[in-house]
């Protein structure tokens, strides 16, 4: 992973988080029509002044984990930000006894692919990772279904 560009702390979201979450997931054009009313457990980056910089989030069902919401700033992707919140989220992920961490991505596929996810068929999917907002009609019919064994 390459250092990030300025101090950076990685820290579970609060509810004042919201706002801003919504206004980065918008901004990178990602759904965001269901943060309230949707499990959603986020990550935050934040930089020295606590300004939010990225986020990642998922909802989780039993030993399945599934991604979402994962954005940071236009301006200073490729800094390593991306990496720490995904490595974040899997150790969390690993400390709630998830063993598969499941996503959807319409641009990042090969970004996937390196840290370990697979590109599988939709079909697969369980059916708690199914019946989320998210991969029922949030998410493009077109996303790319992958999966990581934790």
């Amino acid at each position: 992973m390459p250092p990030t560009q300025f101090p950076l702390e990685i820290r579970p979201a609060e509810g004042s988080d919201l706002g801003f979450i919504r206004q980065l997931l918008v901004d990178q054009f990602l759904p965001a029509g269901d943060l309230i009313t949707s499990p959603i457990d986020f990550l935050v980056a934040l930089d020295a002044d606590e300004n939010i910089k990225g986020c990642i989030g998922m909802e989780v069902y039993g030993e399945n984990g599934f991604v979402r919401s994962f954005s940071v700033q236009e301006n200073i992707k490729n800094t390593g930000i991306g990496s720490a919140l995904l490595e974040r989220l899997m150790e969390v992920s690993k400390s709630k006894g998830i063993r598969n961490l499941h996503l959807l991505t319409t641009t990042a596929e090969t970004y996937f692919q390196k840290k370990g996810f697979i590109k599988t068929d939709r079909k697969d999917a369980p059916e708690s990772i199914k019946q989320t907002t998210e991969f029922k009609g949030m998410c493009v019919s077109s996303a790319i279904y992958m999966v990581k064994t934790n």
